[in-house]
């Protein structure tokens, strides 16, 4: 494979990174009626997107059925998704998606609705997208593709540092936060109105200090990946809010009453 041919593709990796990255930022923007940053790096890019999309172009760009295309791109896709999150569990010590909710989903790393999304997203590119993109960066000078190339390299590069770096002692304060939290659980009484509602003040004085010690890399990736889990401590955030959610129903309930 030539420079250039490389130079491409990783053009094609990060410009598929952007498509993956609009994707999911129009998706949960919406459903959260704001803005959020899907991806794990500060920039408008998702790379398992890109590295999806670049893989699918090198193994299966020669198959011309369509079918055998979605099935065979949803394998290779799913494939992909489930080493990444295995692979990112191991490096920061946390799951950052889990399907476990949805039916078909194999160990929450994977699930059969992300199998048909992927596997129509890589019919859609190989048979519309690609080919004018291909074109395009075909047409471009040696010298624009070397200066592209290199200039996106830079940025991930950087982009990577400074996330990586950001999310140093993030697991430690999620794990201080549980232990907070659970604390706070065992302490609350069944029956005392007021001793519920001390307890619940310090609910929530215990959240503000643990938003308030994280620095601003921490907090978009709490935004970005809200079913994070902390591991070995089980999802310390969710417990916080239903544990909260809890309390405020049976405050609610006492009042009617």
């Amino acid at each position: 494979m030539t420079l250039r041919s490389l130079e491409s593709y990783f053009v094609w990796l990060v410009f598929y990174g952007f498509v993956g990255w609009v994707w999911e930022t129009l998706l949960f923007s919406v459903k959260a009626k704001r803005f959020i940053n899907r991806g794990f790096l500060n920039g408008p890019y998702c790379p398992i997107y890109g590295f999806g999309a670049v893989l699918v172009l090198l193994v299966l760009g020669w198959v011309r059925s369509v079918p055998a295309l979605f099935v065979l791109s949803a394998l290779l896709t799913c494939s992909l998704e489930y080493f990444t999150s295995w692979a990112m569990e191991k490096l920061f010590h946390a799951r950052w998606w889990d399907y476990s909710q949805r039916r078909f989903n194999l160990h929450g790393r994977v699930c059969l609705l992300g199998a048909v999304v992927f596997g129509t997203f890589s019919v859609v590119l190989i048979r519309v997208l690609h080919p004018p993109v291909a074109s395009l960066t075909a047409r471009l000078p040696d010298a624009a593709l070397h200066g592209l190339a290199a200039a996106l390299l830079l940025l991930l590069i950087g982009d990577t540092a400074v996330t990586v770096k950001g999310l140093g002692g993030f697991n430690d304060h999620l794990r201080e936060l549980a232990a907070t939290l659970r604390a706070l659980e065992e302490a609350v009484p069944e029956k005392l109105q007021t001793a519920r509602d001390r307890e619940m003040a310090r609910v929530r004085a215990a959240h503000e200090e643990f938003l308030a010690r994280l620095n601003g890399q921490q907090k978009r990736i709490l935004q970005a990946f809200p079913r994070l889990r902390s591991l070995p401590h089980e999802d310390a955030l969710r417990e916080f809010r239903e544990f909260l959610n809890e309390k405020r129903a049976e405050l609610r309930a006492a009042k009617k009453h």
